[in-house]
């Protein structure tokens, strides 16, 4: 979804240009309020190995990760009866 090498620069496919890390959070935290139900997320194309020492990627991965599961708990996928 994002890849700004300025804001992710371990990201395996790089966008430069590409939404940061702000506002892709502004985003999911829209959609999770718009009662928009999910039942899965990935997260792909990040390297920890290459991360720097602040370790900007990896924050920001685990910030995306924790909106994702945030969203599903707010937002549960009901069982309908068949």
């Amino acid at each position: 979804m994002f890849g700004d090498p300025a804001f992710a620069p371990t990201i395996g496919t790089i966008e430069p240009g590409g939404w940061k890390t702000r506002e892709l959070l502004r985003i999911l935290n829209g959609l999770s309020h718009a009662d928009i139900k999910i039942i899965g997320a990935d997260i792909v194309g990040f390297a920890p190995a290459y991360d720097s020492r602040a370790e900007t990627t990896g924050s920001a991965v685990a910030q995306i990760a924790y909106e994702l599961l945030q969203w599903m708990i707010r937002v549960p996928v009901k069982q309908q009866c068949l």
